[in-house]
């Protein structure tokens, strides 16, 4: 006959598990859409995917807006053009090579093209040659010699923001 763990035993072996996988969360059956908000809001300020800040000048003045509200950027007739997640838009001048390598690439963002880069937190569908943004029905194309390494950074953001 098998001699039987006690309970204190495989209650401590579960929280050590437990801290190997790292939980942030547990949530209870039924799913409430507050609390699973609440807690994806918490992963990203652990994570540092919503505390960083981009800045930008225009003219003498420096303007700083935090990165998770931007929605994407784009460039046109040499003019930058932020398009926050509420709406509008901000132009100021700038190299939107620059601004993806020094400050936006650490946040999960995507230079789909020479013309665009994008927050990866607002993309709702990626095809092929082009995705779609959360807040926009117009879609934004992925350059051709770029297609291969978007597909796969996408994949690699996706991948690593599961654990």
């Amino acid at each position: 006959m098998a001699k039987r763990e006690p309970e204190k035993a495989r209650e401590k072996d579960y929280a050590f598990q437990l801290f190997e996988i790292r939980p942030l969360n547990f949530l209870i059956k039924p799913l409430k859409h507050v609390a699973i908000e609440k807690t994806v809001k918490t992963y990203f300020k652990i994570a540092g995917l919503w505390s960083g800040e981009f800045s930008y000048t225009v003219g003498r003045d420096t303007f700083k807006v935090k990165v998770k509200d931007i929605l994407y950027i784009e460039i046109r007739d040499r003019k930058c053009i932020l398009y926050p997640v509420n709406g509008g838009a901000v132009e100021f001048y700038g190299s939107l090579k620059e601004i993806y390598h020094e400050q936006l690439r650490r946040y999960d963002f995507l230079f789909i093209h020479a013309s665009y880069v994008v927050n990866f937190d607002y993309i709702s569908a990626i095809s092929y040659s082009q995705l779609f943004l959360a807040e926009s029905a117009t879609p934004l194309p992925i350059s051709q010699g770029r297609r291969n390494e978007i597909r796969e950074r996408y994949y690699t953001i996706m991948k690593r923001r599961r654990v």
